[in-house]
């Protein structure tokens, strides 16, 4: 009796630690999908049609609302197992902001110093690599 009632606890600890992990993955990648979409607004040149919509306008286009919500639910599917595997042990509040914080800069500066095209394919290089550190170092906060 008393084995059952923990391999219950253990579901239940495994089951809301991979629902978190997926709504981690999902919403962080429509954040970093809405930021690139932003930037591409931001760096637009002089010349384009829609150089002269603010930000908010060009975020509200249909358009533009389908494909950084359809690129940004494809990119956290795709990240949800490698978040697994690195942060299951790892505490998500430091780890998921490490790495949310680190792919965001990358995404920012990458734009502006090369274009946002170029930003958002290094981006899964740099997620991959923050999410490596918070696994593998032995920084007290990330554990």
């Amino acid at each position: 009796m008393v084995l059952s009632e923990k391999r219950q606890q253990s579901a239940k600890h495994i089951v809301g630690r991979l629902v978190k992990l997926f709504v981690f993955s999902i919403i962080s990648a429509l954040f970093c999908a809405f930021l690139a979409a932003t930037m591409v607004h931001l760096t637009l040149c002089p010349t384009d049609a829609l150089y002269d919509r603010t930000v908010f306008q060009a975020l509200s286009d249909p358009f533009v609302i389908t494909i950084a919500g359809y690129v940004g639910l494809l990119s956290g599917l795709a990240a949800f197992p490698f978040c697994c595997f690195f942060l299951w042990n790892g505490n998500l509040k430091t780890s998921g902001l490490f790495v949310v914080i680190l792919v965001s800069i990358e995404i920012i500066v990458l734009s502006i110093l090369k274009d946002p095209d170029t930003a958002w394919l290094f981006s899964y290089l740099v997620l991959l690599s923050a999410l490596a550190i918070c696994r593998f170092s032995n920084l007290g906060i990330f554990k």
